[in-house]
């Protein structure tokens, strides 16, 4: 049988529990099955109070905080939507790639042609590193005319390469990549690709833009051949 007893007296409260199956009046509170005497005064019940309020307004503020940043990182996020319209209205992305194969390995022809700064022999043109370093992320080259380029991205065998932009100039977006890649029975290939906006180019003139961009480089990639296949030292 369970048994309840409540007494209040001056502020304080009083339970009597006792367990079914309890002992005699008067057993040992901590033995199984005897009687629990609680005594709850309001000194012992207000600072359990206090804690109880100041959790929650730790917990408010919490919450309060993770929705901002939620809000703030939604704004910054990339997949936010744009608040501003493009420069360019309706741009038009295009791609070229030039190829020629190369009687060595992919290894010994990056190794030859694939420092930044190569274009000397193969384009030719001066150039110069002038930040960064040769070769990796970050590294800009200058060259004779005054257009600067700078490498965005890298491979073991390749480099990509954009252009800052300008004053007055429609940026269009243009990154180059240089790269070789193996072919069969120890041959490799040099690979140069383009990718860039050509909406700025009247349509009836952009297959002449492609034209003239082979016409320009085809060149530089058979001399970047003959310098890999003479086995010439580099300068």
């Amino acid at each position: 049988m369970v048994g309840h007893g409540v007494g209040a007296r001056r502020g304080q409260l009083r339970v009597r529990d006792r367990a079914v199956g309890g002992g005699p009046r008067g057993h040992d509170d901590r033995a199984p099955g005897g009687a629990h005497d609680r005594t709850l005064t309001a000194k012992s019940v207000a600072p359990a109070v206090r804690s109880t309020e100041h959790a929650m307004i730790r917990t408010s503020l919490f919450v309060s905080c993770l929705l901002s940043a939620t809000v703030a990182w939604g704004q910054l996020s990339p997949s936010a939507p744009p608040t501003t319209p493009l420069a360019i209205a309706a741009p038009n992305y295009v791609t070229q790639r030039l190829e020629i194969v190369v009687d060595r390995p992919a290894a010994e022809t990056w190794a030859r042609i694939g420092r930044f700064c190569d274009l000397e022999e193969w384009l030719p043109r001066d150039c110069t590193i002038t930040s960064g370093t040769e070769g990796e992320l970050g590294a800009v080259r200058t060259l004779a005319g005054g257009t600067i380029e700078a490498i965005v991205a890298t491979t073991p065998m390749s480099y990509t390469y954009a252009f800052p932009v300008r004053i007055g100039v429609p940026y269009t977006m243009q990154h180059n990549t240089l790269e070789v890649r193996a072919a069969d029975a120890g041959k490799s290939r040099i690979v140069y690709s383009f990718f860039w906006d050509n909406s700025v180019v009247p349509p009836a003139q952009r297959e002449v833009e492609f034209a003239a961009r082979r016409a320009r480089l085809m060149p530089a990639l058979q001399r970047m051949k003959a310098i890999v296949e003479s086995g010439r030292p580099r300068p």
